[in-house]
């Protein structure tokens, strides 16, 4: 058996003691805390259990997680590293502390990350940027009984590319950028439940000039739009000692306008992007005792996004559209073997239904697996995880992302309280 640090949401009021035995029990506590990399271990769907790397997606839970610092690898593959088979580098290093700004927790608490690849940040899109290093400041403080948290992400990078060819050198340079203010709040809605609301807005950049013998100089000017964001709400319930169902619902809305080329060749296009992605699912935690925690998820992802692809002077050139939909269930379970080590596994069902013009997310069904492992060592944690795909969250049903079905990823974190 190990103790349990309740989070100061649950035990300003002694009636609230039952929920707080019921839901924070998946909370490991200082000397065994969560991570992403846990997540992955437990089919990576976070947002239906509590883990403190949930703080990038909900800021209101910031507050329950003080004084703790974190260090990552990202997730990578075996064979190729950082790098998908296409050669696109998708994760890196990273890293983050939470501290209380007083020992009484009135003046809040902040958050500050860094990650080397912004995908291993990003609160959930309809695209994947491949953009370069992200930071990202949270900050989090009890209202009138509500955490009420902010969040700050900034994310940029610069591709620049030429031809082999001396004869005709042509040169493009493309800029994309990508800015998320947030905000989130965690509030009790009865002695047994409490609410996490979160949602943000998103400026989407992006700039491409360059110089070829056929068009000579051409700048597509600034392109930028603040029309993209993201809501979300979960609830955790507990039914019973032993049983907490977290139903969630989310909704995601990009409409911007960006840069593109398209195969190897360097094409002066832009590209209008305009879509959504809704997703509704719910999570049971069975808590068998304190040692064992089983969950049980199932969720419905419906996605469809417009690319028009259009040259600098307006006239079209391609017309894609996605439209599909996924059914995910999920089963994961996590034990404790022993105070020093703790065991994860997951495994589920996946079908995808593509109805749109572009082949990704192939239509058919898919058995995922991870297995995972959590080493402590006093208030060091080191954790473990290896999936059978690359850990995307809900980006990875975009039918322009090419889909890595068969690679094993690792992913490492080493964290500490403090």
């Amino acid at each position: 058996m190990f103790s349990v640090n309740l989070p100061p949401t649950w035990t300003r009021v002694a009636s609230r003691l039952f929920l707080a035995a019921a839901t924070t029990l998946v909370i490991w506590p200082a000397d065994g805390l969560a991570t992403s990399t846990r997540i992955n271990s437990l089919g990576g769907s976070g947002g239906f259990f509590e883990d403190q790397q949930n703080v990038l997606r909900w800021c209101g839970s910031l507050g329950d997680y003080p004084d703790l610092a974190i260090i990552e690898t990202g997730h990578f593959d075996l064979t190729n590293g950082y790098d998908d088979d296409w050669g696109r580098t998708v994760s890196g290093p990273g890293g983050g502390v939470h501290a209380r700004f007083d020992q009484a927790g009135r003046w809040g608490t902040g958050g500050l990350y860094f990650h080397g690849r912004a995908d291993d940040s990003d609160p959930g899109s309809l695209h994947r940027g491949y953009l370069g290093g992200s930071v990202t400041a949270l900050y989090a403080r009890d209202i009138a009984g509500i955490s009420a948290g902010i969040m700050f992400r900034h994310t940029a990078d610069t591709d620049f590319q030429s031809t082999a060819d001396p004869g005709s050198p042509a040169e493009n340079t493309f800029e994309r950028s990508r800015d998320d203010i947030g905000l989130g709040a965690r509030l009790d809605i009865s002695p047994r439940a409490y609410l996490d609301l979160a949602g943000d807005i998103r400026h989407i950049g992006g700039r491409a000039y360059g110089h070829n013998p056929t068009d000579l100089d051409w700048d597509t000017g600034d392109l930028d739009s603040w029309n993209n964001y993201g809501l979300r709400v979960r609830a955790f319930i507990g039914l019973n000692d032993r049983l907490t169902l977290t139903p969630l619902a989310e909704y995601i809305h990009e409409d911007f306008t960006g840069t593109s080329f398209v195969g190897t060749g360097l094409v002066n296009e832009t590209s209008r992007n305009m879509g959504h992605i809704f997703r509704l699912g719910a999570g049971l935690n069975f808590f068998v005792d304190a040692d064992n925690f089983l969950l049980f998820s199932a969720e419905y992802l419906n996605g469809k996004n417009d690319h028009t692809v259009r040259d600098l002077d307006g006239i079209t050139d391609y017309f894609w559209q996605e439209d599909y939909s996924v059914l995910l269930m999920r089963l994961a379970f996590e034990t404790r073997l022993a105070h020093w080590i703790t065991v994860r596994a997951s495994t589920g069902y996946e079908h995808v239904d593509n109805q749109g013009d572009l082949p990704n997310p192939p239509t058919g069904e898919h058995i995922p697996l991870g297995l995972g492992a959590g080493l402590h060592v006093g208030s060091l944690v080191l954790d473990l995880a290896l999936t059978d795909r690359e850990p995307q969250g809900v980006s990875r049903y975009s039918a322009t992302l090419p889909g890595v079905e068969s690679s094993t990823w690792l992913s490492i974190t080493l964290s500490s309280g403090f």
